[in-house]
């Protein structure tokens, strides 16, 4: 009979663990999305979104040594003759996002704002025209799909 008392508890608890269901999934392949890219005079903002079905997005502080050195890559192209190239930067545009889910594996999604600086764009060039494409690896080493800025005028 003592027992009794706690069965109101014991059903809402299970009602609250029941009502969460499975929430959403997504592959285990990271997916990004353009959110936007803002110019401040020299540098800028890019801002994206991602989805990761098992949340290995991020590297911790002790990550340092490749792989696991960077987890965000940002290829710089510059127009010429109406084409695209690909132009090495001397020092490449490569970032470390921070761990998103420690020590928790579940699908994740979220935001990301990367401060492109001192320069998003090569000031020695002569080129008025670039575009930046962007990419992630999660911590499976799984490479996501490449977002791209629209095509952006130097700033003179």
């Amino acid at each position: 009979m003592y027992y009794k008392k706690y069965i109101p508890i014991l059903f809402l608890l299970a009602s609250i663990l029941f009502s969460c269901g499975k929430g959403e999934t997504f592959p285990s392949i990271p997916a990004i999305t353009f959110v936007s890219f803002t110019p401040n005079q020299d540098s800028a903002q890019f801002v994206f979104s991602f989805t990761d079905g098992e949340g290995d997005i991020g590297l911790n502080d002790a990550d340092t040594a490749k792989p696991f050195d960077y987890n965000c890559f940002i290829r710089y192209y510059e127009k010429t003759d109406g084409v695209f190239n690909e132009v090495i930067p001397a020092i490449p545009f490569n970032y470390r996002i921070p761990y998103v889910n420690k020590g928790r594996a579940r699908p994740t999604q979220g935001e990301v704002k990367i401060s492109v600086n001192p320069y998003y764009y090569n000031p020695f060039s002569d080129n008025d025209t670039i575009r930046l494409d962007l990419y992630i690896v999660d911590r499976a080493l799984n490479k996501s799909n490449t977002i791209s800025t629209p095509e952006l005028l130097k700033p003179r």
